[in-house]
């Protein structure tokens, strides 16, 4: 029934008369979402959170619902980034009226202005792009991964039913708020959880294949080594400078131990990532209801009591 309710809370209702944010919007999480990582381009999707960050983080306020922002426990991988590509804002709505039909209903809510709509498509572009070739790759980890998604919009529209004074709310309903909010965090900590566990090992078994993907993609021609470290920029202009074959082989060979430091790296973190969850997922869980509940108190919301 709440979760019935808060489904139905239109995008209309978060934003003022003429569908401004009625208060200042602040770059960040959604409160209690996963923490961003570090942008270092993982060959393929990794963990999206980082629990030790995550516990210094002061609490901030929640993003009004008209910034979608389709959180996830996986990194898009670097072929899911960028722009819009012509053509691909049709696309990437008729997937979503097919695999994200709560995401299709808000998006479809933009209609009337199309620079809103496209500014929305364009936020979460790199997600709907990781979640159609999930799809494709590992139907169950994308359905879990929708899953998420639905849990987090869910959430970010529990934080703004209970955005009212206290004395103007009915105290057994907000306590069925903070109740529903609390099973979706544990929900997505599992959802989490599996997704890593999963992906750790996909990517371990096809740990030569990621490799020599790896190795393609950041010798290609087109691709921008601006944000690699300097020992691989280094190596990068080597190979791409060398016209001596004994030499390109070994730089080739060198770059290739590099790509497959980064896999194994990447498939360490995930494992790690998982394990923490396991060890923690009661007190980690505490702590995203705990951010939930402090971005309203930063807006002057008097935390509800526990039960």
């Amino acid at each position: 029934m709440v979760a019935a309710c808060l489904l139905a809370l239109p995008v209309a209702a978060q934003t003022g008369e003429r569908g401004q944010p009625e208060r200042p919007v602040r770059k960040g999480r959604a409160p209690g979402a996963p923490q961003r990582p570090p942008q270092d381009q993982p060959p393929a999707d990794g963990p999206a959170r980082d629990p030790s960050r995550a516990r210094r983080e002061r609490p901030g306020p929640s993003r009004p619902i008209d910034r979608l922002s389709l959180g996830s426990p996986l990194q898009p991988a670097p072929v899911d980034l960028g722009p819009l590509r012509p053509g691909e804002e049709r696309q990437l709505m008729q997937f979503a009226r097919q695999r994200l039909p709560a995401v299709a209903r808000m998006l479809n809510e933009f209609r009337q202005s199309p620079p809103r709509l496209r500014a929305q498509l364009e936020r979460i572009a790199p997600r709907l792009r990781q979640l159609r070739r999930l799809f494709d790759e590992n139907p169950q980890l994308a359905d879990r991964l929708v899953r998420h998604i639905e849990n987090m919009e869910l959430i970010k529209r529990a934080r703004r039913m209970l955005d009212k004074p206290p004395g103007e709310a009915d105290p057994q309903l907000r306590q069925q708020i903070l109740d529903e909010v609390r099973r979706r965090f544990t929900e997505n900590l599992r959802i989490e959880t599996q997704a890593l566990e999963e992906r750790a090992a996909e990517l371990e078994q096809r740990r030569e294949e990621v490799i020599q993907h790896e190795l393609q993609r950041i010798t290609s021609d087109r691709f921008d080594a601006a944000a690699e470290p300097p020992p691989v920029r280094e190596l990068l202009t080597r190979l791409a400078d060398t016209t001596d074959a004994a030499e390109r082989e070994a730089v080739l060979q060198r770059v290739r131990q590099l790509c497959a430091q980064r896999v194994d790296n990447h498939i360490r973190r995930m494992r790690e990532a998982a394990a923490r969850n396991r060890a923690d997922a009661s007190a980690e869980v505490d702590r995203r209801v705990e951010r939930f509940l402090g971005a309203g108190r930063e807006d002057g919301l008097a935390a509800p009591q526990p039960p």
